[in-house]
């Protein structure tokens, strides 16, 4: 019996608010500035290795001139992926037992 050795693609989705901040040209330096926060804060925030407290989510969507929902969107199951590592869906082989 052969074994099909699957291949599993793992990919950075960038967050919403990475996206905007590149949208408008802004280096996280730039948004860190307008925003008190550390250009080292931001980055963690746009990777999702952070969650920010409401109040620092209302100061970066004033910043990008963006609506708060858009910035951080949420699921029915809480805070929507910001940036984690997403798998592709895969399916065995054709021809492989299940």
């Amino acid at each position: 019996m052969t074994l099909d050795v699957l291949n599993i693609t793992a990919r950075r989705t960038p967050s919403p608010l990475r996206l905007r901040r590149l949208t408008l040209g802004l280096t996280q330096a730039d948004v860190a500035a307008a925003t008190g926060l550390s250009r080292e804060q931001l980055s963690r925030i746009e990777t999702g290795g952070c969650s920010p407290h409401r109040s620092t989510r209302r100061l970066l969507a004033v910043a990008l001139a963006a609506d708060l929902d858009d910035l951080f969107p949420t699921n029915s199951e809480g805070p929507a992926t910001n940036g984690t590592l997403a798998k592709d869906a895969v399916t065995p082989a054709h021809g492989s037992a299940a």
